[in-house]
């Protein structure tokens, strides 16, 4: 997005409060994804009744397990 376009832009709250979601949550893990990713890890562990499995393909086929 060129300068231009981005000064044209309408302020969107909503999309200004998930942009500070996102900022607030990276900033706790230090701007690390893999500790970031770790951290949602063990979450799935701690509570795998909260898991969606996903569901079968199209072609009936039951799709790969999660990875732990």
């Amino acid at each position: 997005m060129s300068m231009v376009e981005a000064s044209n832009m309408v302020p969107d709250p909503l999309i200004d409060e998930v942009r500070a979601i996102r900022r607030a949550i990276s900033e706790q893990f230090g701007n690390d994804i893999d500790r970031l990713c770790d951290y949602l890890q063990e979450l799935e562990r701690q509570h795998p009744e909260r898991l969606v499995e996903p569901a079968a393909t199209a072609e009936g086929q039951t799709p790969p397990s999660r990875r732990a």
